[in-house]
């Protein structure tokens, strides 16, 4: 980012006009920029859309950092910093690394952990400056033309300080996906044992696996699908929520759109974590049953499932991906149904980076399922996203308690 405000303008850019946009750590990346001494100070962007962020409320302190780069240095033989910055990248990126902001009382602005928590002083800070905002803004609508209905529109001019950038945030509704594999590793009893570990509180404990029905005697057939709806929320889908409110709390009530992804993923034909990149990037080509004459209208359906029918051979019983039998109810992504999500999503990315409101603030944006997208009230976030649980079992346990449940879960059984 600072290269881009540097040196972009020698490009045909504007460096006083500048949208980040990220996904998984890439999206906990920009709101770790958002949050940071610097944007507070020296603002270097100007809008921010963040995507299924892998949000990390309990960051390494210095000496755990210091640490890490120890361990990382002694792995290389490597003996100084002077050696370290001549290693070959290829040799870097094999060790995986992993690059994170660090609590170091430096880099983060004083009070960030307040940005997942619902603090009522944090809440009282900012009623001076909600006032102002609705007042700016009320002035701008006076001023601003009527648009069409679901169209985006030029963006009011709110007096918002030059460091609480106008946000697009939201999340899928599968993002847990990314640790599958690991979370399979879990028995029944094995995971209960390990939440009630991390807990430290039986009472604690019983009310998060009670809200998730799980418990020693849950199926093995199920308990993997459970898992992944606790890590889900604990790990991206209550935390997004937590940053969204803090940050429209922070900017006054205006300034910040929420969506849901829900589409399914056209290779996979389900959701799953960084669908929506696929979407956004028009990158993955359909498989070729999506393309087919049958299956390009979404008004296509069966009229009978019995044995007699001679129209078995327009629909699919089975994954793209996995011809199992019993995933015959497995969604094909359709071309309508794709182009219509990747279109709507492209066209509200580059209007919002060209200073528009890409839906109305008071709504929610949906994406899918099945090619569904456009404005929702927000009961429809009720809905979608398991926001009573969230109230009933994750806000007693706290944020910080909440992340650690998560991470275990999504490590494994083997994950120690």
């Amino acid at each position: 980012m600072e290269w881009l405000h540097h040196y972009i303008g020698e490009f045909g850019g504007d460096p006083s006009n500048i949208t980040v946009f990220g996904e998984s750590s890439g999206g906990a990346d920009i709101i770790c920029h958002m949050l940071s001494a610097e944007n507070h100070s020296r603002p270097i962007f100007q809008r921010a859309i963040v995507q299924s962020a892998l949000l990390d409320h309990n960051l390494p302190d210095g000496s755990n950092a210091g640490w890490h780069l120890s361990h990382t240095l002694a792995a290389l033989r490597v003996t100084n910093i002077d050696h370290f910055r001549k290693i070959d990248a290829e040799k870097l990126t094999g060790l995986r690394i992993c690059f994170r902001a660090i609590d170091d009382n430096v880099f983060l602005r004083h009070g960030w952990k307040e940005y997942f928590t619902k603090d009522d002083a944090h809440t009282r800070h900012h009623s001076q400056l909600k006032s102002h905002i609705a007042r700016a803004h009320s002035r701008a609508r006076s001023r601003s033309s009527v648009r069409g209905v679901g169209s985006p529109s030029r963006m009011p001019a709110l007096a918002l300080p030059a460091n609480l950038q106008p946000l697009i945030i939201g999340d899928c509704s599968a993002d847990s996906t990314l640790w599958s594999h690991s979370v399979s590793e879990w028995t029944a009893p094995g995971a209960v044992r390990r939440i009630k570990a991390v807990c430290q509180s039986l009472s604690k404990a019983s009310n998060v696996m009670r809200a998730y029905d799980i418990s020693s005697y849950t199926p093995d057939e199920e308990i993997t699908e459970r898992l992944l709806e606790l890590v889900n929320d604990a790990r991206v889908a209550w935390p997004t929520e937590c940053v969204a409110q803090s940050a429209k709390r922070e900017r006054g009530g205006r300034g910040v759109w929420r969506y849901v992804f829900d589409q399914e993923g056209p290779s996979k034909g389900i959701p799953h974590h960084a669908a929506d990149l696929i979407y956004l990037f028009d990158t993955v080509p359909l498989p070729a049953s999506a393309q087919s004459s049958a299956a390009s209208s979404p008004e296509m359906f069966c009229d009978s499932f019995g044995p007699e029918s001679d129209d078995e051979e327009n629909f699919s019983y089975s994954s793209p991906i996995d011809d199992r039998d019993d995933d015959w109810t497995a969604t094909v992504v359709d071309e309508w149904s794709y182009r219509r999500v990747r279109d709507t999503m492209q066209e509200r990315w580059i209007s919002f980076a060209h200073g528009e409101a890409p839906w109305r603030e008071d709504k929610v944006f949906v994406f899918g399922p099945e090619g569904e997208t456009g404005e929702r009230s927000g009961l429809i976030f009720e809905g979608r996203r398991r926001k009573e649980v969230w109230k009933e079992a994750l806000e007693p346990l706290g944020m910080q308690l909440v992340q650690k449940v998560g991470l275990e879960l999504s490590r494994g059984a083997s994950g120690l």
